[in-house]
């Protein structure tokens, strides 16, 4: 369902009723600083590697990724019915 350089396999529906990604669409500012945080040491600038200061600065997409998030959760649980 979704793809990029860095991972061939980044989205897959399973029975058409269970997702999984390879992002976080349900990310909010908290858990970000919290993410940042904590794996601070991880964060070791390479082709598929972003600094921290990236991706704080990419909390913009924050709104957007909820709204995505919802649309997919809503066409799942519209499946149900």
């Amino acid at each position: 369902m979704a793809y990029s350089k860095a991972c061939k396999n980044q989205a897959f529906l399973l029975n058409k009723k269970v997702i999984g990604l390879q992002f976080h669409l349900e990310m909010n500012e908290d858990a970000l600083k919290k993410m940042l945080k904590n794996g601070k040491q991880e964060l070791i600038k390479e082709t598929f590697v972003q600094t921290e200061e990236e991706i704080w600065n990419s909390r913009k997409l924050i709104e957007d990724n909820k709204e995505l998030l919802f649309r997919i959760l809503d066409r799942l649980a519209a499946r149900e019915q």
